[in-house]
């Protein structure tokens, strides 16, 4: 019978390993290969007593699921190292571990009250440990939940703060998001700040930073450009960068990232009228999208009556006979093709208002309500009362 020392020794090796591949497959991105070593990994740890490199594991397995999109499974990975008595966890796994459930609370929503709960333990764990250097980690979450919210001045002054803690020699000690998560956040604020310029630079900042994860930078730049660009109606350059997000995203399993670039694809190729390939790009966003977070929900919807906007505003301006120009369903009742379009712009516009009452309920905000309404008067302005009470 085996010794009882060389059966953990076996088990430590076999840790080693499995953890290395699977640390291999995360950091290009091939998250449900990952997850398995991972759990292989952990098994392994499990054997040889290795209690830190278990949880570790469990961490990294619930970061997997966080970016497959399969954000309760995540929780439910994530959720034992929230207990407060756990105390023979490490700081920095914990820490990490409060990171990962923020994120996928963020994402689903959870009840505001809950995710702050999270940051203030966070915060307090820091505290205690004497570990404030590694606050960059948190902030840059935080940032993306005030972007959320609505609240771009809170999101851009916290961001800013946290790259600069980035900056600290080694990080502060803890690694946390690449700069490509940090430099792709602060993109999205400029511009939702209606500020391209500030944009503009953090774009070339960007490109001064170590380049961690290539496939990941690859996507999330070029996504960026592309919306950044198509702000600045410079579209010949915005439709370049948008075919190089979505051709990469295509390889990619990280839903957040993939998502992304395919609605940045879909908005560049509706602003310049090319309606045949934004429909590609909206096949490839729904075989994609899955069904647990309600801020994906929200958007899907959104762009797809924008999408259905886009083709009843074309139909309108058309002169007879070019209608057929573009692929897809064609109207099929009496009413005038444009008439249709719109009402099923309508229909897709109010599946993104529920979607919205239950995310900004959550979030304790009302921005994607005050949006989507926009868009739903716009539609209803144009349709008949009878067929507005009946969509």
């Amino acid at each position: 019978m085996p010794n009882a020392d060389f059966v953990r020794f076996i088990a430590a090796r076999a840790y080693e390993q499995y953890s290395y591949i699977a640390a291999e497959l995360y950091n290009d991105r091939q998250l449900q290969p990952a997850i398995v070593q991972y759990r292989k990994a952990r098994d392994a740890a499990l054997r040889c007593s290795h209690q830190k490199g278990a949880q570790h594991c469990s961490c990294m397995i619930g970061a997997c699921l966080y970016q497959l999109g399969r954000f309760r499974e995540a929780l439910t990975e994530l959720s034992p190292f929230l207990d407060l008595l756990v105390k023979e966890t490490a700081p920095w796994l914990r820490y990490n571990a409060l990171i990962q459930y923020i994120e996928a609370a963020q994402k689903l929503p959870v009840a505001l009250v809950t995710i702050d709960r999270a940051y203030a333990e966070a915060e307090q764990l820091l505290k205690t440990t004497h570990n404030t250097a590694w606050r960059h980690e948190l902030l840059v979450h935080r940032a993306r939940l005030e972007l959320a919210r609505g609240n771009t001045d809170a999101a851009l002054s916290t961001a800013m703060e946290s790259i600069a803690l980035k900056r600290a020699p080694n990080e502060g000690g803890y690694c946390g998001q690449v700069w490509d998560y940090h430099y792709d956040g602060l993109v999205d604020i400029a511009l939702a700040s209606g500020k391209p310029e500030a944009a503009e630079n953090y774009v070339n900042q960007w490109a001064r930073h170590e380049d961690q994860m290539p496939a990941n930078r690859h996507i999330r730049r070029a996504r960026c450009l592309a919306d950044l660009r198509c702000f600045q109606g410079r579209y010949a350059e915005a439709a370049r960068w948008a075919e190089i997000a979505f051709e990469a995203a295509l390889a990619t399993d990280y839903m957040e990232v993939r998502t992304a670039a395919f609605r940045s694809f879909i908005r560049v190729r509706l602003a310049v009228g090319d309606l045949n390939a934004a429909r590609e790009g909206l096949v490839k966003y729904a075989q994609t999208l899955r069904g647990e977070s309600a801020i994906e929900r929200y958007a899907f919807y959104v762009t797809l009556g924008s999408y259905y906007e886009a083709r009843a505003n074309i139909i309108g301006s058309s002169s007879p006979g070019q209608e057929q120009s573009t692929k897809g369903a064609q109207p099929t009742s009496k009413a005038p093709p444009k008439v249709q379009f719109t009402l099923v712009a309508l229909r897709a516009y109010r599946k993104a208002q529920k979607a919205a009452d239950k995310v900004d309920g959550k979030l304790k905000c009302n921005l994607r309500i005050r949006e989507v309404t926009v868009r739903i008067s716009d539609c209803e302005s144009i349709l008949p009362k009878k067929m507005i009470q009946g969509a």
